[in-house]
Formats: structure tokens, C-alpha cells, sequence
């Protein structure tokens, strides 16, 4: 079903007097939050174990619930950091050499065999290839991406080193696009992904993090300096990542920003000129999924297409790939193929 998009604060042909973007992206920002701030129960994160949620039962149209990663999936290991890093990739068949490569991250006490498995029948429908790397174990024995939780305290690790050259190790050793490789993860996996951003944010064609965050520390030592096209999908009734941030660590995972003005950073770098807001069909007995996009913004590179953020809002959605909300995987492809070469 085509979905209609609706334009908001201005229309298309009008934006030589459209306000300027710093001007447009407070406003939706202040919108939110007002928004959120008068429906939100608690603005308090509980203590609970962050870590990924058993995925939703798949659709008719997916059958990769029939398939666990490690029985699509090659194994492999390489060495980093002194470390032997563990990895699974999937590759569709007839799959040809030079083909788009997605990274998918998992949660925080996740593993890679647990990854997110629709993605492979997208790979299948749209030939790429998936692959799910495996987190380091930290101090507390969960395995997962290092941000500086207070658990993951003495990790030497630097994860953002070890997935570019995750990336490299995959187009070098596999045949893949060098420019269409593309990066995304929930929960944990999509907070460093906000990192990466900031430390290396032309690692990637695209990112997309779910249900991820900026944590304050991030922008005390790095900050957004080149624009990149980038997406986030965020439950407004997330109790384990809070759509509000939670400034004061009150849920024990480090002070972060709410979400809303995280992207807004991004946006606000990216010099993004046009925005627009779109509803997409709400599934019977489930939530509506608002698709805010930002556009127009500055190219990632030179003679590229001008970059764009996209933000999935979840009404009342909660700490999950929201993917029974809408077809998440599908969505998130359908952002990374804006910027195939």
C-alpha cells in the first residue's frame, strides 16, 4: 500500500520561506516533548535488565522464523584488539560479487544467533548480504557493544574500531560494496551506533539505530561534524530506553538525552531544509507508527544526493524492534536503498 505523505510547518514549493532548519527541528522537538510530557505515566526508567526482547512472531510474509541465524549463517572469526571476534553472514544465493552489505547489532545481554533473523529475507528479496556480529562479554558476563555502561566499567574494548574494520574485513574477504555497506542495531546495538555517528560518521553509506540512544558523555568528548543520512525508530513508551532521556541516570544505564533531541543534533548537522510527517497504516489492535522526515540536507559526499534523517515515532510503542507495529526490516532497507550507488 502506498502510504500519502503530508506535509507539515511548510509546503514543498514554498521553501525559500521556510524558517531556518536550526528554527524547524526546536520546534518539532518542543512539539514532542510537550506532547509526551502530558501523556507519559513516569518519566523514570526502571533498574531492569536491558537486553533484547524475544523477537514478535513473524508475519505470513517472513518465514524466517523457521530459521535461526546459525542455521542460515556461515561462522566466522577474525582477530582484533587482540581479541578473536565471532561473526555470522548470510548470504542469499546467486548473491553477486560488489553486492550492499548490512551490519546488524544486538542488544545488551544479546547474542549474534539470537540477531534479528527478517532481515535475511529482505537480503533474499533485494540481494544483499546480513551480517551479525558477536558483543564482548563485560565485567557483569552480559555480552554486548561498549557505551560506558556502568557495568561495562574496566572494557578496553573499543567496539566503533572493531565494527569498521568488521566492515573492511567483509568487503575484502567476501567480494562487498566498499560503498554500500550499512549499519544498524537495537537497544545497545543502536546506542553505539549514535557514537559511530560522531566518531567516524563516513564509516557507513547509512545507519538506523532501534530503540537506541545518545548518552551525555558522548557529546562531552565528540560531537556530530559531517552529515549523514540516518534513521531512528523509538517507542514513545519505551521504559528501558526513555523517549525523554533520563538526565539524571536515574534508570542506572548513564545520564542521556532524550531521543527526540538526539536526532535533532543530527538533523541540525545534516542542514536539513524540508521536513514532512507521515502515518503509516496502523495494523488492527496495534500502535501508530508517525514517520518524521527530514530532508534536503547536505550531501554526505561530494556529488552525492542530499542527506536525510527519518524518525519512527511509536505511539505507545515499547522497548523492541517494533516490528509488530510495522515491518521494521523492510523499512529499514527501504531507507538504506535512498543511498545505493
Amino acid at each position: 500500500m502506498r502510504v500519502a505523505e503530508t506535509e507539515i510547518f511548510h509546503h514543498p514549493l514554498e521553501l525559500s520561506k521556510s524558517p531556518s532548519i536550526n528554527m524547524l527541528s526546536s520546534t518539532i522537538i518542543a512539539v514532542f516533548l510537550t506532547v509526551m510530557i502530558l501523556v507519559s505515566p513516569s518519566l523514570t526508567p526502571p533498574a531492569a535488565a536491558r537486553q533484547d526482547q524475544k523477537p514478535s512472531v513473524a508475519t505470513s510474509e517472513s518465514p524466517a522464523k523457521e530459521y535461526s541465524v546459525k542455521e542460515r549463517c556461515e561462522r566466522y572469526t577474525m582477530k582484533n584488539q587482540g581479541l578473536e571476534r565471532e561473526y555470522y553472514l548470510y548470504r542469499p544465493e546467486g548473491l553477486k560479487a560488489g553486492a550492499p552489505l548490512v551490519i546488524i547489532l544486538h542488544g545488551y545481554g544479546g547474542s549474534a544467533q539470537n540477531g534479528k533473523k527478517a532481515m535475511m529475507d529482505v537480503a533474499d528479496r533485494n540481494g544483499f548480504a546480513v551480517c551479525y556480529p558477536q558483543g564482548i562479554k563485560d565485567p557483569k558476563g552480559k555480552p554486548g557493544w561498549n557505551v560506558r555502561y556502568p557495568s561495562q566499567e574496566g572494557m578496553r574494548t573499543d567496539d566503533v574500531k572493531f565494527i569498521i574494520a568488521l566492515s573492511k574485513e567483509l568487503q575484502k574477504r567476501f567480494s562487498l560494496s566498499a560503498k554500500n555497506t550499512f549499519l544498524t542495531g537495537m537497544s545497545n546495538g543502536g546506542d553505539i551506533i549514535y557514537l559511530i555517528a560522531m566518531r567516524a560518521p563516513k564509516a557507513f553509506k547509512a545507519m538506523a539505530s532501534i530503540a537506541g540512544l545518545q548518552f551525555s558523555w558522548m557529546e562531552t568528548e565528540y560531537s556530530y561534524k559531517h552529515p549523514l543520512p540516518f534513521m531512528e525508530v523509538h517507542g514513545t513508551q519505551d521504559r528501558i530506553s526513555e523517549w525523554l532521556g533520563d538526565p539524571e541516570n536515574k534508570g542506572g544505564w548513564g545520564a542521556y538525552i532524550p531521543v527526540p533531541v538526539a536526532v535533532g543534533r543530527i538533523i541540525t548537522v545534516n542542514g536539513c531544509t524540508e521536513e514532512y510527517v507521515t502515518e503509516l497504516p496502523r495494523r488492527e489492535g496495534r500502535n501508530q507508527v508517525t514517520l518524521y522526515q527530514f530532508k534536503a540536507g547536505k550531501p554526505a559526499v561530494k556529488g552525492g544526493r542530499p542527506t536525510e534523517v527519518w524518525l519512527y515515532k511509536v505511539e505507545g510503542g515499547d522497548h523492541s524492534w517494533s516490528d509488530k507495529d510495522m515491518d521494521t526490516c523492510s523499512e529499514i532497507w527501504r531507507f538504506f536503498s535512498h543511498w545505493l550507488d
